[in-house]
């Protein structure tokens, strides 16, 4: 369930503040892949990644966290563990906030 948030999430800070990241162009050529046509805009085809990819979460029946226990009051540990491997090839460094508002949005 995290994919299409950390991947809307990683999107939408990229577009903020970092637009010459390469992840952003790398998204693009998933987005239209997945959308079956090479001359969508690159911001239409991102949208359609996270549509995808948010679709794909939902027709699977994905559990979110609190279908694992997770609730509210877990989110400053997961922030505080959240700093291992899988963080150092995020295509952009996400803030404590930033992972508190992952967490939160997929409980």
């Amino acid at each position: 369930m995290l994919v299409a948030e950390a991947t809307r999430l990683n999107i939408d800070l990229m577009e903020a503040n970092e637009p010459d990241n390469p992840a952003l162009a790398k998204y693009t050529t998933v987005g239209k892949l997945f959308r079956g046509r090479s001359h969508v805009d690159p911001v239409g085809a991102r949208v359609f990644l996270v549509h995808t990819l948010t679709t794909w979460a939902h027709q699977l029946q994905l559990p979110g966290l609190a279908d694992f226990g997770v609730t509210e009051a877990d989110i400053p540990k997961i922030v505080a563990h959240s700093r291992g491997f899988s963080m150092k090839t995020n295509p952009i460094v996400l803030t404590d906030t930033d992972i508190a508002h992952l967490i939160r949005v997929c409980l």
